[in-house]
This record gives C-alpha cells, sequence and structure tokens, in this order.
C-alpha cells in the first residue's frame, strides 16, 4: 500500500511493514496484512485503485485482476448492437 494512503485499510491490519519496494521501486509502500478476504477485501481494495497492491492471497490478487480488466471492456448501450 503507498504510504500515507489506504487509512481504512491500515485501521483493519493486523500488522504492518514500512518502506517496503512496491511495484514502482520505491520505498514509499508498506506491507499490510488485513484479517479478512472475499467480496468485501476485494471491495475495499478497488475503493483505493493504484495506491494498494494485492500480493496475497492469490484468490484474492486474481478477483482484483479480473475487476480491473472487466472495468477496461468496452460494453455496448442498451440502444446500440453488438459489434
Amino acid at each position: 500500500m503507498r504510504r500515507g494512503a489506504g487509512f481504512a485499510l491500515r485501521r483493519d491490519a493486523t500488522s504492518t511493514e514500512t518502506a517496503v519496494t512496491g511495484p514502482d521501486g520505491s520505498d514509499g509502500w508498506d506491507r499490510v496484512t488485513l484479517p479478512w478476504s472475499g467480496p468485501v477485501a476485494l471491495r475495499l481494495v478497488l475503493e483505493h485503485g493504484p495506491d494498494v497492491v494485492v500480493e496475497a492471497p492469490p484468490a484474492l490478487r486474481a478477483d482484483v485482476v479480473a475487476a480491473l480488466r472487466a472495468a477496461l471492456e468496452p460494453t455496448a448501450r442498451p440502444d446500440e448492437e453488438p459489434a
């Protein structure tokens, strides 16, 4: 989690490791362990956008990736025919 972000997630964290190297290569990130997973965790992680990266559990990471990919998919409007 990017340092200075995710206060709601940090509040519930069971542990926090500071100054870890993040996906951008900087040490401006913290590793936070959360006590829950599933749909609630997915929703909360997605609310924080690029300030949160899920490392584990693999199922939650896969759900986050799937949700982000789905958000990028073009959708047909009800009054349009599919291409």
